[in-house]
């Protein structure tokens, strides 16, 4: 399956309260035939290249978690598929009306893989698109004990 995900990873990863949640998750995706998609360059691959610089300085666990991620998903294209921008199909406009702008790329992202499928925290998002019959969007927490983790 193909995960869209936003920010919610590099926050769980780097929170010394969560970063054990975000290895549990990462692990199962890592050994299901599962893999994130995002758009290069966009709103998440931002966030991991300032995770990339920022974690050094991070809690052993979070630090660890973070080597474990570019490690095992970001030098890996079976389980981290960046989406070139130039080959994106564009939202329909009264889908994209619907959508606030930090998130467009992440539904463009979704609407451009089979799937069709985000992960994120963002239950405003979640009610906002809920009439898309298309996206299926779920809630990180509701979905990670449905995934076991």
């Amino acid at each position: 399956m193909e995960i869209t995900i936003d920010e919610w990873l590099v926050h769980y990863i780097s929170d010394p309260q969560r970063c054990e949640m975000a290895f549990k998750f990462l692990d199962k995706v890592f050994r299901k035939c599962d893999k994130f998609v995002t758009i290069n360059d966009k709103g998440l691959m931002q966030k991991i290249y300032q995770m990339s610089r920022d974690s050094a300085n991070w809690e052993p666990a979070s630090r660890r978690i973070a080597k474990y991620f570019f490690a095992s998903f970001m030098v890996n294209s079976s389980k981290f598929h960046r989406l070139d921008p130039s080959t994106i199909n564009q939202l329909p406009d009264d889908l994209r009306q619907q959508i606030p702008n930090d998130d467009i790329y992440l539904v463009e992202t979704a609407m451009n893989t089979e799937a069709k499928f985000i992960l994120t925290t963002d239950g405003r998002l979640k009610e906002r698109l809920s009439g898309w019959k298309d996206l299926n969007i779920q809630l990180v927490d509701e979905f990670l004990q449905e995934y076991d983790c």
